[in-house]
């Protein structure tokens, strides 16, 4: 077993629809961008079998969803996170996790989708709120 233990770890941020039983609020939010999670790369990967373990995030408002997902291809995820029985994911991002900096606490925000996010990929910023915010402000720092 060979163990990747680059500095930087891959993490998919994943962008949806609400439920249809979601709070009234969540209507206000950009169709298709009304909540959010993340897949984060895991340092562990097989290189026999080809396997490589993610840890999948869903910060819900009735609680957060911790998931290990183990797959061949980063390609599989994408496909089960976008078909309509699996959430019907509307964009995914493949991006980088930053390191941490414990020296700089984060602000008080509201724990919301965005906000846990946020923290787990390293992204500081006030003014990023709604999860499109957020995909505008990923998709253009890559």
């Amino acid at each position: 077993m060979t163990i990747d233990v680059s500095p930087l770890k891959r993490a998919i941020v994943w962008f949806a629809d609400c439920r249809p039983d979601a709070p009234w609020w969540m209507r206000l939010l950009k169709p298709g961008y009304r909540h959010c999670g993340v897949l984060i790369e895991d340092v562990r990967f097989d290189m026999e079998s080809g396997v490589e373990v993610w840890a999948g995030i869903n910060p819900r408002i009735c609680g957060t969803e911790v998931d290990v997902w183990l797959t061949p291809s980063i390609d599989l995820l994408f496909s089960w996170f976008k078909h309509p029985q699996h959430g019907a994911a509307t964009s995914m991002i493949v991006t980088r996790v930053a390191p941490a900096q414990p020296e700089r606490p984060y602000p008080w925000f509201p724990c919301t989708c965005v906000e846990q996010v946020k923290r787990l990929l390293g992204i500081r910023g006030w003014f990023i709120w709604t999860p499109w915010q957020l995909y505008r402000r990923i998709s253009d720092a890559d």
